[in-house]
């Protein structure tokens, strides 16, 4: 279940969304119920939100994404886990920057690139005060067929709920419909 609203302020819209989870994690055995709240900011900024074209035709375009974050989680099973065994609860707050570039014209016409940095500052647990967690992605739509696209996505850092380290390369396959 997700909430999603759009506040109006002035002539943008800020982005609200707010969601309950229950996650569980196989490779450690934990159960986690979470709460999220976010905050996605438009501003009269070129790129600031949504794609940016710098000029009528441009080769390339792009968007920077910055987003808030406050999460509240609370340990079902901690799976041995001493990080989540020392607390039950623990309330994350941080900040997310998404920056993606698009190929418009030309023989690369939909490829993309994109990256994603996490910053979450952890309250409640005392071995684990913060982490962080990158994510790049290449991906190409193919012309003439745009529901087709093949993506490669690289992942460093921690998991947002469980905060298992994670390093991980993905290829995939995609079929829009």
């Amino acid at each position: 279940m997700l909430g999603n609203w759009l506040v109006p302020v002035g002539d943008y819209f800020q982005t609200i969304q707010a969601s309950p989870e229950v996650l569980h994690s196989y490779r450690s055995n934990t159960t986690i119920l979470s709460g999220k709240a976010s905050w996605t900011p438009d501003a009269p900024i070129p790129g600031l939100g949504f794609k940016y074209h710098p000029y009528q035709g441009a080769p390339v375009s792009f968007l920077l994404r910055p987003q808030f974050t406050a999460a509240y989680s609370r340990v079902l099973e901690d799976g041995g886990d001493p990080t989540l065994s020392a607390t039950k609860d623990y309330t994350r707050l941080g900040s997310k920057v998404t920056a993606a570039w698009f190929v418009e014209t030309g023989p690369l016409k939909g490829l993309s690139y994109s990256a994603t940095y996490n910053y979450l500052r952890i309250f409640s647990i005392a071995s684990l005060k913060s982490f962080s967690r990158l994510e790049t992605g290449l991906s190409y739509t193919m012309p003439g067929q745009e529901f087709w696209a093949w993506e490669l996505k690289y992942f460093e850092g921690r998991e947002l709920d469980t905060f298992e380290k994670v390093k991980q390369l993905t290829l995939g396959v995609g079929l829009k419909y």
